[in-house]
Order: C-alpha cells, then structure tokens, then sequence
C-alpha cells in the first residue's frame, strides 16, 4: 500500500499460541534463545530506539467454528483482512506477526497519555464481523497486553508479561482484554507450582487426612466423622482445600486422591479397632468424575477387606452436583454402593439445585444440609429454610445431618427441629488422627 509498514506471516514449532502454559508461568530466568528469536529481535530493536510502546497477543477463540465453516482460500481472505484492519491503527515502524490464523503478535506505540486508547483501538478492530464472499464470520478474540515499555526495558521480559496475560484469560476461561500485572504473575505462578506438586504430594503422603467429629444430637456423642484432606507444602506451607481441591479436579488428579484418601481413612478406622476405642463410620467426599471409574467400589470393597473393616462403615458423599452430572451413571453407582452395603449421603445439601425431584428416585441415607444455611442463624436468618428442609427430609425418610454448627444457640434450634447429626467447630474442627483418638476417648 505504498507505507513502510511490513507483516510477517511466522511460523515456529514452538508456536504461541499452543506453548504449554506451564512453562511459561514457571521460567524464572527468561533467556532469549528460549523464546522466539525473530520477534524478540525486533522488540530489542524498538527499546534501542526509545520508543514507547506495549507488547500485545490477540488470539481468536472461535477459530475452530471459522475453519469448519470456511475453505482454506477463504481463511487465508479472512487472515488477510485482519491484518489490514490491525496495520490502519499501527504505526510505521510497529511490528505485526501472524502466527497460522488464531493468534498475532504486534507492537502498539503509544504516548504517554494514551495507554488506554492504544488498548481500546486494537479491541475496535475486531468489534464489526469480517466479511467474505457473503457470509459474515465474526471473530472473538482474548488479548494480553504487556507492562508500558518504559518500565520494561527487556524484550524477553516484556514477551513473557504479553503471554502471562493471555494465559490468564484462557486459564480463566475469558475473552476480552487483560493487562499484565504482577497479581497475575503471581497467581499463576503459585498455581502451577501447586499443580507440579501434585502427584508427588499424593505419593509421598504430604497430603495429610484430618477427620472432623459427627455428633449425634441425641446422645452428644462421638458416632462418624469426615475425611478431609490437608496440605502443609514444604515450600508454599499451608494450601487451604478450597485452593487445591479445585486444581486437583480441573487437572485430572481427582481419582488418586480419592484413592489416597479411602486408603488413609480406612486404615484410620483399624486402628480405632486395634485400640478397642468404639466403632464409628467415617465419611468421604467423591467428586464427579470418579463415578465413571468402573474400578471405584472394586477398590472400595478390595481397601474394606484388607483392613477387615464392615462395609456400612464408610459413607460415600456426593454433592447433588455429582449426582447430577450423570443421573443414569449416578444410578448405577448408587445401586451398586447399595448392593455393597455402603453408605450414601448427599453433601452440601440445597446449594445450586432448585429440583428435588431425583430424590424420589435415588435412595439416600443421610442429607447433609450446607453450613450456609446456619451460619447467620439467629441474627441475620430466621431459619425458615433449614426447618422446610428438615421437614422435607422428614418426608422422604431419610435422617438429617447439619454443618457448620458454630454455636448453643445453632444446636438448640436444629435440635428442636428433630434434626439428628451435626458437626461443624462448636464441638471441633478437623483433627490430625492422633488429637482425634485423643477426643474420640474423653467423649466414649
């Protein structure tokens, strides 16, 4: 078009946009010979220069419905004209890479003042749907945007912040636009530090079970309690549940800490047993995706008989969630627990679910009702909603078990209920084994 503006169609086998994000996140020092050389070049090139300018990744989210719907004539067309619509708002000596069709790399020179604009004309670009041969294609896109350069002065540095950002958005499943800053560096840093801990953690038994009391209301005493999972990292120190568990479950670890946890708890009751200290059952929390493993009450039933351990001693829980997900394959789970003579209660009871309708069909022994529903009884909550539960449940059958009993005044109202089971830190909270042997005896 007669400017000086050039663009780089650039292919690398360690493409941007398909680099593993766990790399990236955990490069400490970033070295230029690590990452690609041509753009980190020619960002170098602009810092020389004392230019001003930020570093931003766009990438097409909906690329795979634009090449299922599209020739490949026509996806190099539609390459073609966003090029041509990100050139107009770049500056001469600005840099454009195209890497395949989903994903760009440029530079945006700025002034100081317009940082802002800068961002908001790249997002312009893709605002109206391109056009080609008469059909319209719109395109999404995330796009990261690195730290101003002035107060970056490394051009590996200022590519890593770009592809921090973008991998934020995609690790959080968002579109849009984020800048780099160092909360997000930080987070994914940790996240992915927590997530390579992971297997060994579970092998080695770094992961501790904790197992918190379940009261009977009637008698006061000791007759369950619940398996829980707690992690002092050697280098992090303490990860709370809420920040593991879910990465434990979006990656893929769920079944060996699930097996970890039977084996640890199970092991626990025996030794209950050899200490002669009472029977009592125990609880475990199983997630969604566990129920497709056909080799789960297999391992169950295999754990119970190692450790001469009755089968309606383990409770299995399921969030409603997990009951849910698969009703047909729930189902099956169920009837086969059942035939096992193992336990099943529903967990977190009346969070995310507006049917009660699968209760009819699904036979539970215990509803654990969501410590969100006490936790502001008397002061802010009239407990108009945990008595219509208790009374549904009453309904159906099927006992009640409160959590989050914090406290007298809880435990007298859900006693006055007929509620029979609660647990939560007005009687203790978690316990290692040791501390719950030791409360387990002064409350035989």
């Amino acid at each position: 078009d007669g400017s000086n503006q050039h663009v780089f169609l650039y292919s690398n086998p360690r493409n941007i946009s398909n680099e593993l994000l766990a790399n990236v996140a955990n490069e400490k020092r970033v070295k230029g010979e690590d990452l690609e050389f041509f753009p980190l070049q020619m960002i170098e090139s602009k810092l020389a220069n004392k230019e001003e300018f930020v570093v931003a990744i766009v990438q097409i989210t909906n690329v795979d419905i634009i090449e299922s719907n599209c020739s490949l004539d026509e996806e190099y067309l539609i390459a073609s004209q966003i090029r041509k619509r990100l050139l107009k708002i770049l500056d001469a000596d600005d840099l454009l890479i195209q890497y395949f069709l989903g994903t760009f790399l440029l530079t945006k020179t700025i002034t100081r003042y317009n940082y802002q604009n800068a961002i908001s004309s790249i997002e312009k670009v893709f605002e109206k749907p391109f056009e080609i041969r008469d059909k319209q294609f719109p395109i999404i896109v995330r796009i990261g945007v690195s730290s101003l350069s002035r107060r970056v002065r490394n051009s590996a540095l200022l590519l890593r912040q770009t592809k921090m950002a973008i991998a934020a958005l995609t690790h959080f499943g968002r579109n849009g636009t984020l800048s780099y800053d160092k909360e997000i560096d930080d987070y994914l840093l940790r996240y992915y530090s927590i997530l390579e801990s992971l297997p060994n953690a579970i092998n080695q038994g770094e992961i501790e079970v904790f197992f918190q009391p379940i009261i009977e209301i009637a008698t006061s005493k000791i007759v369950s309690c619940e398996a829980l999972s707690r992690w002092n990292h050697p280098l992090l120190n303490e990860i709370s549940p809420s920040e593991f568990i879910p990465i434990v479950e979006k990656n893929g670890h769920e079944r060996a800490l699930g097996v970890y946890v039977f084996q640890q708890a199970v092991a626990f009751l025996n030794e209950l047993d050899s200490l002669q200290q009472g029977s009592i059952s125990v609880s475990i929390n199983t997630c969604p995706s566990e129920l497709q493993d056909v080799n789960l009450i297999p391992h169950f039933v295999k754990t119970l008989t190692q450790y001469n351990i009755k089968h309606d001693r383990i409770i299995v829980e399921l969030t409603e969630r997990t009951l849910l997900t698969d009703v047909d394959v729930a189902k099956k789970v169920l009837g086969g627990l059942r035939k096992e003579r193992i336990r099943v209660a529903i967990d977190d009871f009346g969070v995310g679910f507006s049917s009660l309708s699968y209760l009819h069909d699904l036979e539970i022994d215990l509803l654990k009702i969501d410590r969100s529903f006490i936790k502001d009884y008397p002061k802010e909550d009239d407990g108009v909603i945990i008595k219509a539960m208790v009374g549904m449940a009453r309904e159906f059958k099927v006992p009640v078990l409160v959590e989050g009993v914090e406290t007298e005044e809880q435990l007298e109202f859900i006693k006055s209920l007929g509620v029979q089971y609660y647990q939560g830190f007005y009687f203790s909270e978690a316990l290692n084994q040791k501390d719950f042997i030791e409360l387990f005896k002064k409350n035989s």
